[in-house]
């Protein structure tokens, strides 16, 4: 009692240490769950990132594997044969219709079938937008190779769709237009092709490639000077 201070300090620091562990005992379990949720969380995270991982991988391999076999039917039954999200199914589909595209002695049951498969991809609204665009774009390159009776497209269903493709934000958006410019040129209307060419190449995003092309395209067609002539003489036929 010599002392009254430190006394009353030590009864404070018991009581508190007492509330302190009363407070532990209370709700200390809120602070177990929110650490077991972390941790589970983090796990689960890791877990779905390896499946993601080893689902892609298995998808590569598999249109690897199919991409390597010797013909055009043994590869399109392989591309059919993948298992995978709708977004890999979709790949699966445009890589036969790449296959089919540049072996010109396929059977045409193969072309017919992939036509349909191509018509079903772009309508499905659980692929991606590109995917869905870049089928459509594959199914129209494929379809002079099909008779009308098989599913051809004519020039206004043609140009129909090739509209909506071309829709400011699209993916192909530019390449929907070159075809329009050339379904113009079909129809006789050079006029509206040569402005929707000039549209094109002045477009800051067209790729360079296309717009030298499209620039061959316009000097082919008579509506653009040939750079190779004089300036003089790409201006005044009478010279």
């Amino acid at each position: 009692m010599a002392n009254p201070d430190s006394f009353i300090n030590e009864v404070a620091e018991e009581v508190r240490r007492d509330r302190v562990f009363g407070m532990v005992r209370r709700y200390g379990w809120i602070g177990v769950v929110l650490v077991l949720a972390i941790v589970g969380g983090a796990g689960w995270r890791e877990y779905e990132t390896a499946q993601r991982t080893a689902a892609a991988q298995a998808l590569g391999d598999a249109l690897l594997s199919a991409s390597e076999l010797p013909t055009p039917e043994a590869r399109a039954q392989a591309f059919l044969a993948v298992d995978a999200a709708p977004d890999g199914r979709a790949l699966a589909v445009l890589l036969r219709a790449a296959d089919l595209g540049s072996s010109p002695d396929a059977p045409e049951a193969l072309r017919v079938s992939l036509i349909t498969d191509l018509e079903g991809l772009a309508a499905d609204q659980a692929v991606s937008e590109p995917l869905r665009d870049l089928a459509m774009v594959r199914r129209m390159l494929l379809d002079p190779a099909i008779p009308d009776a098989k599913g051809g497209l004519s020039d206004a269903d043609r140009r129909l769709r090739l509209e909506a493709l071309a829709t400011p934000g699209r993916t192909f958006r530019l390449l929907a237009e070159e075809h329009l410019a050339v379904l113009d040129i079909a129809a006789g209307d050079v006029a509206a092709a040569d402005a929707r060419l000039v549209r094109i190449i002045a477009d800051a995003e067209t790729p360079q490639a296309q717009r030298q092309r499209l620039s061959d395209l316009r000097r082919a067609l008579g509506t653009a000077p040939d750079p190779a002539l004089p300036a003089s003489a790409s201006t005044d036929p009478a010279q």
